[in-house]
């Protein structure tokens, strides 16, 4: 299809253009306009080679394709993510071609790179769709917030009886940890099902991955 042969050089010239459109917002370390040279000089810093022609020839279209490797190297030399160059979020742009001969929209095709949507094909091609469980991203996301949020040396709360006592503020606390506890216990359990890798916990947490009523 003569549509797929072209492809890769659509999507290199997707990604010349983002590349020029955030070299020409950034600075340089003396705080000039970032030159095709000097985003070179820091390609190079990143360990890739990138010569002022090759990215010149990128912002131009004038490439056949691009690595994975390359967008990376680009990304973090110009302080963006790798997403902000392969997907024009915000940038006018309705629609990408996500696959050959798929144009789609922008933020569905995001969601899918991300693993919070899935490709469901049909009677007119491959559609997006949002993913029925939360994606591996997400997981280590909020596993990673909720093990922030958590004070060193609280220990466990779910095995503690709710005091009368306490005060309408100090309710509201408790129920925010043991909340938060169960749903630490969920997301790690859910990795477990899918065969990820857990997360390492903070000596003074081991006990999330213990029975609910062991010592805190």
């Amino acid at each position: 299809m003569e549509h797929a042969k072209d492809w890769p050089k659509s999507v290199a010239k997707q990604v010349g253009q983002r590349v020029a459109y955030f070299r020409a917002r950034a600075k340089d370390e003396r705080g000039r306009k970032l030159t095709a040279q000097g985003l070179s000089d820091r390609c190079k810093a990143l360990g890739l080679e990138l010569g002022r022609p090759t990215i010149a020839k990128l912002e131009k279209g004038l490439r056949e394709t691009i690595t994975v490797g390359e967008v990376q190297v680009l990304a973090a030399a110009l302080h963006v993510s790798p997403i902000q160059l392969l997907f024009p979020l915000g940038a006018g742009t309705e629609t990408v071609q996500m696959l050959p001969g798929l144009p789609i929209d922008t933020l569905d095709a995001i969601s899918w790179f991300t693993g919070r949507a899935v490709l469901i094909p049909g009677p007119d091609g491959l559609r997006v769709a949002r993913a029925a469980d939360p994606a591996d991203l997400d997981l280590y996301t909020a596993h990673r917030e909720l093990v922030d949020w958590w004070p060193p040396g609280q220990g466990q709360v779910s095995s503690a009886i709710w005091a009368s006592s306490m005060t309408p503020e100090e309710e509201k606390r408790w129920r925010e940890f043991v909340i938060s506890e169960q749903r630490l216990r969920e997301i790690r359990a859910l990795m477990r099902e899918r065969g990820l890798t857990l997360p390492p916990l903070r000596p003074d947490m081991a006990w999330i991955d213990g029975q609910v009523g062991a010592d805190g």
